[in-house]
């Protein structure tokens, strides 16, 4: 046997009993009255989830990834003799994170929901190693006790950080020159800095980063705290109410192979797209030389009219194949200036229109994409025609949903029009 879920067991009252399981591999413990001892005899498990077990205490045992959810008795000291540890998840669990410097070999950690899991200070966690050095992932949520980045200072290895819903602020982020990935998600405050810090970082990121997303971050007000990203060949912008195209940098663009950027909810009435598009056009005019190719290869905005511009359109022809406009309340209709800069699009193999209620019809010249292989309209309630005609030979998947009865029915009615043809409708 090599994995065991229990759950609900009031029964066995030890691990004794799985000792004989010398396969072991993963091990899920739910809602039980077990307790640990005798898991220290099985040497070659890797995977243990600890779920609401009452009186459950870890020993010394070989796991190499554990799960931690809604246990309050347990410190995490009593991790400390986990010496193969390389993963953890802590979810939901009220003791603090005093001792997690000592697994030594740890390079995955999620703390999901904890509240109070670092509980210093600003000021005393620019003294105390909160981490061990040897982390590489780190994951946090829903935690208000950790304020700034300084108590990740010693982690040189760390490449990938994930914060959302937190307290936390980007000060001391710099100092992580290996940070490659970096998700920020509904912090609020994170670009807030010190009085101090704000006038001498111009930079808060550090410039290793290759992947970015910030998602429902209102203190990022000015493209200039990108600046420095020239490495970045992933961007995803949402939600940035308050953001500007001041101080953008051009040559960020350089690498770039995948951009996201556009409001939902809220932040509907606001799209920076157009500036920002606006910009990259006059700096590929004037300050980027000719060997500064676009490599965009993905791009999704919330504003149609941004893009479908002749200088964008040959800008990106060589090399775009996936183009996804979410979003836009403002579009009705494509001008004819439009329809012509998207023929430029000849590399195009994926085109989605999701959540754009005010547009009453797809573009005419769809018919002449071709290299167009996918279509995909979400949400969008005013577009009445749809015929097959309006498709290039090319297009082999057509993905209707949300949208009026009468484009559902036209889209059924082409199901079986030729065998490499695939339609793909509101319930199936």
């Amino acid at each position: 046997m090599e994995t065991l879920e229990i759950e609900g067991e009031s029964g066995m009252q030890s691990m004794a009993p799985l000792s004989n399981l010398k396969s072991l591999r993963r091990l899920d413990v739910r809602r039980c009255s077990i307790r640990c001892h005798g898991l220290q005899d099985l040497a070659c498990l890797q995977s243990l989830t600890v779920k609401e077990c009452g009186n459950f205490f870890l020993r010394p045992i070989e796991a190499a990834h554990t799960i931690i959810t809604d246990v309050s008795h347990i410190s995490m000291t009593e991790l400390t003799n986990l010496k193969s540890l390389r993963r953890l998840d802590v979810r939901r669990c009220s003791f603090t994170c005093h001792g997690l410097q000592d697994l030594s070999c740890l390079q995955y950690l999620t703390v999901y929901n904890c509240g109070n899991f670092f509980p210093w200070h600003t000021e005393a966690a620019h003294t105390i190693k909160l981490f061990p050095a040897s982390l590489e992932t780190l994951e946090i949520e829903g935690e208000s006790g950790m304020q700034s980045m300084a108590p990740l200072s010693n982690l040189k290895s760390l490449r990938r950080l994930d914060v959302r819903r937190c307290s936390i602020r980007c000060h001391g982020l710099q100092d992580l020159a290996c940070l490659q990935s970096l998700t920020v998600k509904e912090c609020g405050n994170f670009f807030l800095r010190p009085i101090e810090a704000a006038h001498t970082i111009i930079n808060p990121l550090p410039s290793s980063l290759e992947e970015l997303e910030i998602d429902g971050e209102s203190s990022m007000e000015s493209m200039a705290l990108l600046s420095n990203l020239t490495c970045l060949t992933d961007l995803v912008l949402v939600n940035s109410e308050n953001l500007t195209v001041d101080g953008f940098n051009p040559p960020i663009t350089v690498n770039l192979n995948s951009l996201k950027m556009y409001n939902r909810g809220n932040c509907l009435n606001r799209s920076i797209s157009a500036d920002l598009f606006s910009e990259l056009v006059v700096a590929r005019t004037n300050l980027l030389s000719p060997a500064d190719n676009c490599q965009l290869r993905e791009l999704t905005v919330d504003c149609i009219s941004a893009v479908l511009v002749a200088p964008i359109c040959s800008l990106l022809a060589a090399t775009l194949h996936t183009l996804e406009f979410w979003y836009d309340h403002r579009a009705e209709s494509f001008t004819e200036e439009e329809e012509r800069a998207l023929q430029l699009l000849t590399s195009l193999r994926f085109i989605n229109f999701m959540d754009c209620p005010n547009l009453l019809c797809l573009p005419q010249g769809l018919h002449s994409l071709p290299s167009l292989k996918t279509l995909f309209v979400q949400d969008c309630p005013k577009i009445q025609s749809l015929h097959k005609g309006d498709f290039p030979t090319s297009l082999e998947c057509l993905l209707v949903q949300g949208c009026s009865p009468g484009l559902q029915e036209q889209a059924k009615q082409l199901k079986g029009t030729k065998p490499d043809f695939n339609v793909i409708l509101e319930l199936e």
